[in-house]
């Protein structure tokens, strides 16, 4: 194939979604083939076994790469967890007298606010900056040329631990896969308000099946992104429970159900919830109901009150929902109520008709930002401090 390829994956609790796509033709992304397997080695944003993750994303790759005959090549791997932090950060330097800022110094800045605050394990994924001030003084874009004595900078830093990168990688790369830069789904989520032009104050939020990656944009900036233990596996976890069946059969029910009218509560239906091979599972409508919007209310509940004090902070009145669990009404419904916002749910668009969904907002994102951005160079840690999502984890 003539025309340069790259090559997305998304590494998702649920699935490894893998898509190709040609992204230098009038800049635009058109994506060639793609492959979907179920993940293992993965739990709930935790790496449980790299070696058997590791297989299961070459299955992917090889099959996306198989379907457009192209051969092997580096992946930009996506991925959320909870060995992902974020933070935001100030750093300063002091300017050389007389000497005009240019990169090295705004490059200096980043750094120093970096070395603020990402803990000594832990390496930088994403640098963004938010604000720049000379000799105290607020700027409104780069201060590029610009003349001072002292440069300060403002960046939202998006780290992962060193341990569980390491481990991945290295799993990767015995099965014969090189990756080119890892991408925090948070941030890759991000890249659809850039595509679509939807860069006014709002929450994003990707609600999958073991976690919600959050992204709140203020000011066409990313002002926090966090990945939170949070999804629908919770849903069907209590299906299996509360119905008696097995995993696979809690998740046709949960999207069988999802395509129900919620005025049936209360009228005594009964729903036929077998799956081929089984007999027995007729259950109440209202039982269902039960079982599922309990866990969605407490899933709204929960998001909520984490990002609640930040959507005060920077007055967000608008939220977009994309990822699997989000194409449940149930899930937009109860997040409209109770975060009292006008919900829209989201997806990739200028895609074949096959890519439209919500499911493909993270692996998209992924190929736009392979677009737009190289890796960036492993940044020395510095010593241990508390960040972001340490705060996350005693919330829960």
């Amino acid at each position: 194939m003539e025309t340069p390829v790259v090559l997305g994956v998304d590494l998702g609790t649920a699935a490894i979604k893998a898509f190709l796509a040609d992204t230098k033709a009038n800049n635009t992304i058109t994506v060639i083939s793609s492959s979907a397997v179920p993940t293992v080695g993965f739990e709930k944003g935790a790496l449980t076994d790299a070696p058997a993750l590791a297989m299961a994303v070459r299955r992917a790759v090889d099959n996306a790469l198989a379907a457009a005959g192209v051969p092997m090549q580096a992946i930009f791997l996506g991925l959320g967890g909870l060995d992902i932090r974020s933070f935001n950060s100030v750093g300063s330097i002091v300017l050389e007298p007389g000497r005009h800022i240019a990169q090295p110094e705004i490059d200096k800045v980043h750094l120093a606010a970096v070395n603020a605050l990402l803990p000594e394990d832990y390496s930088a994924l994403h640098i963004l900056p938010l604000e720049y001030w000379v000799d105290g003084q607020k700027q409104s874009s780069v201060p590029l040329r610009s003349t001072g004595d002292r440069l300060e900078a403002e960046i939202h830093v998006v780290a992962i631990a060193q341990k569980t990168i390491k481990e991945l990688t290295d799993a990767l790369q015995i099965v014969g896969i090189s990756v080119d830069s890892v991408v925090a789904n948070a941030i890759a989520d991000a890249q659809i308000l850039h595509s679509q032009s939807l860069l006014d104050d709002c929450l994003l939020m990707d609600i999958g099946a073991g976690t919600a990656d959050m992204v709140i944009y203020h000011g066409g900036k990313v002002r926090m992104s966090a990945t939170l233990p949070i999804g629908g596996e919770y849903i069907t976890t209590d299906l299996m429970q509360g119905l008696q069946v097995t995993r696979p059969h809690a998740e046709g029910i949960k999207r069988y159900y999802a395509k129900l009218d919620q005025g049936l509560l209360g009228q005594k239906a009964q729903l036929d919830c077998n799956d081929p091979g089984t007999t027995g599972k007729i259950f109440p409508y209202d039982l269902l109901y039960n079982i599922v919007e309990s866990r969605v209310e407490e899933i709204s509940s929960l998001l909520f009150e984490f990002a609640h004090p930040l959507l005060v902070k920077y007055h967000i009145d608008r939220i977009f929902l994309t990822g699997g669990c989000a194409v449940m009404p149930s899930i937009r419904n109860s997040v409209e109520r109770i975060f009292d916002m006008k919900t829209e749910l989201i997806e990739a668009q200028g895609l074949p008709e096959e890519y439209v969904h919500p499911t493909s907002t993270a692996c998209f994102g992924i190929l736009n930002y392979a677009k737009q951005n190289r890796p960036i160079a492993p940044i020395a840690p510095p010593q241990s401090c508390q960040g972001l999502f340490q705060k996350i984890r005693k919330f829960f």
